[in-house]
Parts: structure tokens; sequence; C-alpha cells
């Protein structure tokens, strides 16, 4: 009899043991292959100094929005007519619209065409509202020797007025696409910094043209 009840604590103790080690390999992850993930941002110099003097008026930077599909920070592909999938193991810094955003405040600060530019946290007093919304960011594959990086902004600018009464100064879709030289995140990142730099560009010429309006 003690025999049997020793055979049986040892048998206890043994799948114990063995439950402890499998709930500490569960917890911790012990044995599960780590999946790197690597983050791409937008990167290109800033534009030079306008060098004529500024406008007098202040322009805010309303924080993008963006399509549903290019909210988030998956590098989207558009690889046939009507089907997408992603760049596996990449993703953006952060969501598309915000690092545009960010990049034109510092692109409007650096020319130096308005007096005061403010970005979408920023208080104070502006003339001009930039409003932006971001329709496509996607490495697109259709229809082209090459893939290319496919950017769509549509961008709406308010103008407050002296009397205050709000009309719509500027309202402009900019369309632009840069070839990739091979099919990866890090030159789908490259190409698309081009497509933003060249929006980039385009928006201040614009709103340069603006600033001569009284």
């Amino acid at each position: 009899m003690k025999n049997h009840l020793a055979l049986v604590e040892k048998t206890v103790g043994f799948a114990t043991t063995l439950l402890a080690v499998f709930l500490f390999t569960a917890c911790f992850g012990i044995g599960r292959s780590v999946v790197n993930i690597v983050h791409y941002a937008l990167e290109y110099p800033p534009p030079p100094a306008a060098g004529t003097a500024p406008a007098s008026s202040a322009i805010r930077v309303e924080r993008f929005s963006a399509n549903a599909e290019v909210a988030l920070t998956e590098m989207s592909r558009r690889v046939r007519p009507y089907v997408r999938d992603v760049y596996p193991r990449a993703r953006w810094r952060a969501a598309p619209a915000d690092m545009i955003t960010a990049l034109i405040v510092r692109d409007l600060r650096e020319a130096g065409i308005y007096q005061a530019v403010l970005g979408p946290e920023e208080g104070g007093e502006a003339r001009f509202d930039i409003e932006g919304r971001v329709e496509e960011f996607i490495r697109d594959g259709v229809g082209a020797e090459k893939p290319t990086a496919s950017l769509v902004v549509a961008v709406i600018i308010w103008d407050q007025g002296a009397e205050g009464e709000r009309r719509v100064a500027l309202q402009k879709t900019y369309r632009l696409r840069e070839t990739l030289a091979a099919d990866d995140p890090a030159e789908f990142a490259r190409a698309m910094s081009k497509a933003v730099e060249a929006f980039s560009r385009d928006l201040l010429r614009d709103l340069a043209a603006m600033k001569r309006t009284p």
C-alpha cells in the first residue's frame, strides 16, 4: 500500500512539473519564432526659402484625414484589379496622413511663404486653413512595366478673409506617381517619399500664388 501511494505521489509530482513548464513557456513565448517588423518613414530634404517677403497673414495646417484603406500603417499593394495585400513584416512608422501633415507643416515653415505656420495642435489665429484628405497611398503594380508609388491627396484651403467670412480659396486634387526600381518595402518608401515631396512642392507653389491675392 505504501509503495502504491509513493508511486501516485511521484506521478502527480511529475505531472505538476510538466504543467508548470508548459505554463511558463506559454506565458513567456519560449519556443515561438520572433517576427521582426521593419518600420519605414517618409524622408526628403525641406524646400529652400522662398527668397521673398512672407505674407503678413498666418496659415494653419489641419490634421489630414485619410480613406479607410490608407488610414493604418500597413504598406499596401495593389497586385491586380480588385485585389490588395500588404508587404509582409513591414509597416509605416506612423499613419500616412499624419506623416504628410507633419512634412507640410515643416515645408511651409522652411519656405517662409507666410508670416506664421500653425500645426494642428497649436493655438493662434490664422487667415488660411489647409484641410487635406489622403485618398490613395499605395504601391500600384497594375498596368505598368514597373510598380509605382501612387499618391492622391485632395486639398481645400479656406480663407477667413478680412471680414471674417469663410470662403474656399482653393480646392484641388493632387495626383503623383513615382516608379519603383525594385518591388520591396524600402524602395516603396523611397518612391513614396519622392511623390510626397512633389506634392509638397506643387502645394507650396499654389500657396505662393495665393499669397499674391489680396
